[in-house]
């Protein structure tokens, strides 16, 4: 899965040096959190109509778990290891329910370069 490949690109030095709050601000502005709900909506509407089974709510659970404790291991913030657990947990539901989009794609490849994505991506 993508997410898997992602994941081993979380590490220490994307969390070097960097503003926790400015990030978190970032995120939360109107330009990144409309997107990012936008996307959230057709992905939770897709699994409505291609079904999605407990399998699948197991395996994105517990892959927000394990983004979770990884990236709060490296960084300390809570609140900035549950966005990007979120993150995780939309592209790996993207993923099980084949749903694309240009926007989720940057997020995607922001992550493969170790950054974390905020802002206008």
């Amino acid at each position: 899965m993508i997410v898997d490949d992602l994941l081993e690109k979380l590490n220490g030095s994307m969390f070097n040096n960097i503003d926790s709050d400015e990030i978190l601000d970032l995120r939360d502005s109107e330009l990144f959190d409309s997107e990012w709900n936008r996307v959230y909506k057709a992905v939770e509407e897709q699994k409505k109509i291609k079904g999605y089974s407990d399998e699948n709510r197991k395996l994105s659970n517990e892959y927000r778990k394990n983004t979770y404790l990884r990236v709060y291991d490296l960084c300390d913030s809570d609140s900035l290891a549950a966005y990007i657990s979120d993150d995780f947990g939309l592209v790996c539901d993207s993923e099980l329910v084949g749903y694309t989009d240009s926007w989720l794609q940057v997020l995607i490849k922001t992550y493969a370069t170790s950054k974390i994505p905020c802002g206008n991506i």
